[in-house]
C-alpha cells in the first residue's frame, strides 16, 4: 500500500518515465525523479532527485541520486546521498554508497555497501 502511495505521490510532483518499450542508450542526467520500467545503458546523474526502477526495469549504469528503490535490476555502482531500498523482487550487483539502506528480504544484492554520514552522503 505504501508503494502505490508513494508512486501516485511521485506523479503529481513530476516524475519522468522511461516506459517498458524503450531502451536508452548514454548519458541521462536531471533536474526531477526519474521511472525506468523499460532499459537503460549508460551514467545516470539524479543530484537531489530520485529513481525508481520499476520492476520491469533494467539499468546497466553507474547511477548518482539522492534516493533510489529497485524494483527491477541495476548493474553498476549507486551514490544516493539519502537512501537505497532494494526490494524483495529487486536485484543489485555493484558497490553502494548511501547515507541509509534497505534491503527487503529476498532481494538479490552482490557487491559492498558503504554507509556515509550525512556531510559526506550529501556531497557524494
Amino acid at each position: 500500500m505504501y508503494d502505490e502511495l508513494k508512486r501516485a505521490e511521485q506523479f503529481v510532483h513530476g516524475t519522468s518515465v522511461v516506459s517498458s518499450g524503450l531502451t536508452i542508450k548514454g548519458e541521462i542526467s536531471g533536474t526531477e525523479d526519474l521511472l525506468v520500467e523499460g532499459r537503460i545503458e549508460g551514467p545516470i546523474n539524479l543530484s537531489g532527485h530520485m529513481l525508481t526502477v520499476g520492476a520491469g526495469g533494467k539499468i546497466k549504469a553507474n547511477v548518482t541520486a539522492r534516493e533510489v528503490v529497485v524494483h527491477g535490476e541495476v548493474n553498476g555502482n549507486l551514490a544516493a546521498s539519502d537512501r537505497v531500498e532494494i526490494k524483495k523482487e529487486g536485484a543489485m550487483t555493484g558497490d553502494l554508497k548511501t547515507g541509509r539502506i534497505v534491503i527487503e528480504e529476498g532481494a538479490k544484492f552482490k557487491g559492498s555497501i558503504e554507509i556515509l554520514q550525512r556531510e559526506k552522503a550529501a556531497s557524494a
